[in-house]
């Protein structure tokens, strides 16, 4: 049992993390708020991404998609 569960495992590790992704920015990523992070009455449900303080820099998809 525990053969397939670490072969299951690796399986999704491997599909998961060989994808080829592209930055959604194209400056280095700075993160200033976090998935999941503490707010007054609730957990924020997003990341937020520093954009060196220019407004309307374009975001682009990581990977096949849209954007809404």
């Amino acid at each position: 049992m525990k053969k397939v569960f670490l072969g299951l495992f690796l399986s999704v590790f491997v599909n998961v993390f060989s994808q080829d992704y592209r930055s959604p920015l194209d400056i280095p990523l700075q993160l200033s708020a976090n998935f999941g992070e503490l707010r007054n009455n609730h957990f924020h449900s997003g990341i937020d991404m520093k954009t060196q303080q220019v407004i309307n820099k374009p975001v682009y998809s990581i990977a096949d998609g849209f954007i809404s």
